[in-house]
């Protein structure tokens, strides 16, 4: 890995520099990307100091701001999971009452360490989309999804009317813990968001009908 200093030392950095390489001196490829990132990956000691660094910042925004946080280690002392407030989030939640709608949407593999992002978005009074708040999670078990739902309703107190995901079978099971009757989100209704349905019903669906464009289109106008 010669070359990583082209590649500021991302996985995909290195690799688009060895593959450029690899092509100008006529080489076979003899690695994988999957090489790569294992050369590449952070220790652990990396990634404790990169949330030692994380950690002091949210608490400065908690001083300064009074933008409220939670943290948890796992068992073996590494950061596992963050929920970060984010600024005006408090404001924009409070003006739609009890009529608001929350939209929880994870993203695998956004970060050197792994963590997934899971962003709580709502529609704010302007029509506008606005993201409310965050977790970084290591893993989407049930345990931190509730935890990160939990976190939420200390944070924003009100609970939402409606909460749109996809259909992760421990995101479902962790909202029916905390919207049972003595929960915080009690009375809170859990559905599935349209785009990721249709996503799936692109991808499966149309693949199924193969060439015969017209029983494509007759499945596709009952769908919609």
């Amino acid at each position: 890995l010669s070359h990583r200093d082209e590649a500021n030392f991302t996985t995909a950095g290195t690799d688009r520099a060895l593959e450029s390489r690899r092509r100008v001196l006529g080489l076979e490829r003899t690695w994988t990307y999957k090489d790569i990132y294992s050369q590449n990956a952070s220790t652990t000691s990396e990634k404790t100091l990169d949330a030692s660094n994380l950690l002091q910042l949210l608490e400065e925004r908690q001083r300064a701001d009074g933008l409220a946080f939670f943290a948890r280690n796992n068992s073996s002392g590494v950061l596992s999971q963050v929920f970060v407030e984010l600024a005006h989030g408090f404001e924009d939640w409070a003006v739609g009452g009890t009529e608001n709608v929350l939209l929880f949407d994870p993203t695998w593999g956004t970060n050197r360490a792994g963590l997934k992002l899971c962003c709580f978005t709502t529609v704010s009074s302007t029509g506008q989309t606005v993201i409310l708040a965050f977790s970084l999670l290591m893993e989407e078990t049930h345990s931190m999804f509730e935890w990160s739902f939990r976190c939420f309703a200390e944070v924003f107190r009100t609970p939402p009317r409606t909460l749109f995901t996809d259909g992760d079978y421990c995101i479902a099971t962790a909202f029916a813990s905390v919207s049972k009757d003595d929960g915080p989100w009690a009375g809170a209704r859990h559905l599935l968001c349209v785009f990721h349905i249709s996503k799936n019903f692109y991808e499966h669906i149309k693949r199924q009908r193969g060439s015969n464009i017209d029983a494509w289109q007759d499945a596709h106008d009952m769908f919609w």
